[in-house]
């Protein structure tokens, strides 16, 4: 588990914690109900950026398998923006995805001169035609 998660979640219990304590208080002095709201408020967030910091590795490794189907449909050449207008995702995560694809060795990175421009192209050699 990365540190960061660890930090999240312990905030989280310690604010929700306190918060609750700071609610029961409440009941003797009224003006205590603001912060143990405010606590709670804390440490439901703290506990939402935690679940989202877990759940984002899950939701790449799902996209994966999908991205290598999508290879297999274009002869095992795709581009960013390949995976970003057939998958409905944003460019951003199609790019952090194949990169990890290519980290992996599922995938080779190479450029693609296309006129003044150019792009990258990630290859699957394994789903590549063979003439």
């Amino acid at each position: 588990m990365r540190p960061i998660r660890i930090v999240l979640f312990v905030a989280a219990i310690l604010s929700l914690f306190f918060g609750i304590v700071w609610m029961i208080a409440a009941a003797y002095n009224p003006t205590r109900a603001i912060t143990g709201f405010l606590m709670l408020t804390m440490g439901g967030g703290f506990a939402f950026v935690a679940w989202q910091v877990i759940q984002e590795p899950m939701h790449l490794e799902s996209y994966e398998s999908q991205i290598i189907r999508l290879a297999k449909r274009h002869d095992g050449r795709i581009t960013v923006n390949d995976v970003s207008s057939e998958m409905g995702m944003p460019v951003k995560r199609a790019r952090r995805i194949l990169d990890q694809l290519s980290r992996k060795g599922s995938c080779e990175l190479q450029f693609e001169e296309a006129g003044e421009f150019g792009r990258d192209v990630y290859i699957f050699p394994e789903y590549r035609r063979r003439p």
